[in-house]
């Protein structure tokens, strides 16, 4: 990630699974399972889920300590499935999958990467393969206070998913929600602006 003085750990400690990940197996439930690369896998919770699911997947971040965790309980034949890498976005060396999972994270990368990040992803999906994360619009807190942070309008991100993909899931939040301050541990209530979406490769750049 960009900013490296951020405490992960504060973030990592907790986690659920996302509602995008159940939204993903609900709609790849008629295929049989493959690759998974969770870029940012904070807790490893939506990583998880994947291999239980059946998915061999790769979880990525800078911190992979509480994930790790919870990958020594797995079963064998899931933990053999789940691969760990401790890496930024920016470094990762992308293994071809059939599922790219972004959430919250993509936002806190360099944005002198970011175009090049996003060309990654694609080029490493398979036909039909299927991409989800949530980016972050220009109400957010983050974007209107934090430095070194991508932000983007509903038109910017529209545009960008419609060149190459099929949008199947596309929402737009705008909520008071209880966050953790990565510098000093401590809670408070922000403005999030929000857009998540599920989209399958079609098109290209």
């Amino acid at each position: 990630m960009s900013n490296q003085k951020l405490d992960w750990s504060l973030y990592n400690r907790g986690g659920n699974i996302n509602h995008l990940s159940k939204k993903i197996i609900e709609i790849c439930q008629k295929t049989s399972p493959g690759v998974a690369i969770d870029l940012g896998c904070g807790s490893g919770e939506d990583a998880l889920f994947f291999v239980k699911n059946g998915w061999i997947v790769f979880g990525v971040d800078t911190d992979i300590s509480f994930a790790l965790k919870k990958k020594l309980l797995l079963p064998i034949n899931e933990y053999l499935r789940y691969n760990l890498i401790q890496e930024n976005i920016e470094n990762f060396l992308f293994p071809f999958a059939d599922l790219i999972y972004a959430f919250d994270s993509l936002f806190f990368c360099d944005l002198r990467c970011f175009d090049k990040i996003w060309e990654n992803i694609y080029n490493h999906l398979s036909a039909d393969g299927i991409f989800s994360a949530t980016l972050i619009g220009d109400k957010d807190h983050l974007a209107l206070y934090a430095q070194n942070v991508i932000f983007f309008t509903i038109t910017d991100i529209i545009k960008k998913l419609e060149i190459s993909y099929k949008i199947l899931d596309f929402q737009e939040s705008y909520q008071d929600r209880l966050i953790t301050n990565l510098k000093t541990g401590k809670h408070t209530l922000a403005k999030r602006h929000c857009y998540s979406f599920i989209v399958q490769k079609t098109g290209g750049f």
